[in-house]
């Protein structure tokens, strides 16, 4: 009797007899492909190799990589990084035009940006790295990211968010991870958010996985290499 053959998808709407003819296709072997989604890779990151690392410019605008971010600015990214160096702001590093001293969030001048961070005692480095992933310039400086509840509520830090809503930080975050939303973490008010191929309602994935008597993670493999919601959760094959 021939052993039913798993038909896998990828990003790109290509369909494969199997995984190992996906992974074939690509030129990856299938451990690595399997290696790097379990590492949170997507699909088109782990075929293709290539990490996205997201970014930000000062208009607030997204991208991909720095590169692309650099591409869209024409200009190469050794001179990006070259004026990072030398102190200019990511403005002035992605335009080409240098403006005269630096201002803080307080309206504070200073000749330069690192004249300013080692005003507020913070490495250079790091706040420049901090503002590449989109912190804002109180936030660069002072080292407190600002977190944002639902209801518009601002805190330092997840620790006080959550001492705010009396729950713990590994709880919160183990919601998070379960599929709940922001206000149903906080509020330990959760709410039917996913159905089954049957139309049955769960709360979360992993109530449902649980309640077909198979693994969270085996119930997520599967969906990662492409099986519909039925085949995932009962295992057959039509």
């Amino acid at each position: 009797m021939n052993n039913p053959i798993h038909e896998v998808e990828d990003y790109l709407g290509n369909k494969y007899a199997r995984l190992k003819d996906m992974c074939q296709h690509y030129g990856i072997q299938p451990h690595v492909y399997c290696h790097r989604i379990k590492r949170g890779w997507t699909q088109e990151e782990a075929l293709t190799g290539e990490k996205k690392h997201v970014c930000y410019d000062h208009e607030g605008k997204e991208y991909n990589s720095p590169r692309s971010m650099c591409d869209a600015y024409n200009i190469s990214k050794d001179l990006f990084q070259s004026r990072l160096r030398k102190g200019w702001t990511l403005e002035e590093a992605l335009t080409g035009k240098k403006k005269p001293g630096v201002l803080d969030h307080l309206g504070n001048h200073f000749s330069s940006r690192p004249e300013m961070c080692e005003k507020y005692g913070v490495k250079y480095n790091a706040f420049r790295a901090r503002l590449f992933h989109g912190w804002t310039l109180e936030e660069a400086l002072t080292g407190k990211k600002n977190i944002i509840d639902h209801e518009g509520n601002r805190y330092n830090t997840v620790k006080e968010m959550c001492r705010a809503y009396n729950i713990s930080r590994t709880g919160f975050r183990a919601k998070l991870k379960a599929g709940l939303t922001i206000k149903e973490a906080l509020t330990k008010k959760g709410r039917n958010r996913v159905n089954d191929h049957m139309g049955n309602s769960f709360a979360t994935y992993k109530d449902m996985s649980q309640s077909y008597g198979i693994k969270y993670s085996t119930f997520l493999s599967r969906i990662s290499r492409g099986w519909t919601l039925e085949k995932a959760l009962t295992k057959k094959l039509k």
